[in-house]
């Protein structure tokens, strides 16, 4: 005979391959069948919901749970607004958040993370600088996920000064970055071809334990192309290959 456990454990397995409609049918059915879903056979759907990028499902899903009269939690909330995050809705993420704390939890880094990407996503730089004051407000420590949404928020919007004050911010706090995070600064010199601002990254990031990749050839070379520089990136980045330009070609295509 079936129970919570089994239905919630089987919700979980067809929520790995994205199969949230399966997943509500098999809620439906456990409602039917009279056996009572709890917080993690709700969390299970919601995480099933997340992953298909289905975000107007899975807040309905949180409804049921509401409804349900069950307590949601730090899980709950967490792939709520992964889900927000997905599709850059920032607003309702924002929204999330209070809601997760007016029910008195504490959100936790990757809630914030998932929020400060949101608005990476949502092309509102300004709101990821404000989450990422809320997390560290919050008496919590940001890691390197939560500098490369801000850097990325930042480049996204063509802020070379945004990325650079998050850069320093993350020197100042110690905290490692990852080729990424240079992938991300590179970006925010884009838009106006910053070579000068594009080669202190580019010694920063051989001074560190990382070693330039094919595609972190590729994004420096693109600046100075656009800049009418290309012998100069040439110069700096001897490791550079036949290929490296044909990544380029495709960036800009």
């Amino acid at each position: 005979t079936a129970d919570t456990v089994t239905c919630s454990t089987l919700i979980s397995a067809v929520g790995k391959g994205k199969r949230w409609d399966l997943g509500l049918q098999l809620l439906t059915r456990m409602k039917d069948e009279g056996i009572a879903p709890n917080v993690v056979t709700y969390n299970a759907l919601i995480s099933s919901c997340e992953k298909a990028s289905r975000l107007e499902e899975a807040m309905a899903v949180f409804a049921l749970l509401v409804d349900d009269q069950l307590q949601p939690d730090l899980i709950s909330y967490s792939a709520l607004l992964s889900a927000c995050e997905k599709v850059g809705e920032w607003e309702r993420a924002w929204w999330l958040l209070d809601q997760c704390k007016a029910e008195g939890l504490s959100p936790d880094v990757i809630l914030y993370n998932a929020l400060i990407s949101a608005c990476d996503k949502g092309q509102v730089p300004d709101k990821a600088l404000a989450a990422f004051d809320a997390l560290e407000g919050a008496g919590l420590t940001p890691d390197v996920v939560s500098y490369s949404s801000l850097i990325s928020a930042f480049a996204t919007a063509g802020d070379k000064h945004g990325a650079e004050a998050a850069w320093q911010r993350m020197k100042e706090a110690g905290v490692a970055p990852t080729l990424a995070v240079f992938h991300e600064l590179f970006r925010a010199c884009q838009a106006e071809c910053d070579t000068a601002r594009a080669s202190s990254y580019l010694a920063e990031l051989r001074a560190s334990a990382l070693q330039p990749s094919p595609f972190t050839c590729a994004l420096v070379l693109a600046i100075f192309q656009e800049a009418g520089e290309e012998d100069a990136a040439r110069e700096l980045m001897p490791e550079m290959d036949a290929g490296t330009s044909t990544v380029v070609k495709v960036m800009k295509s």
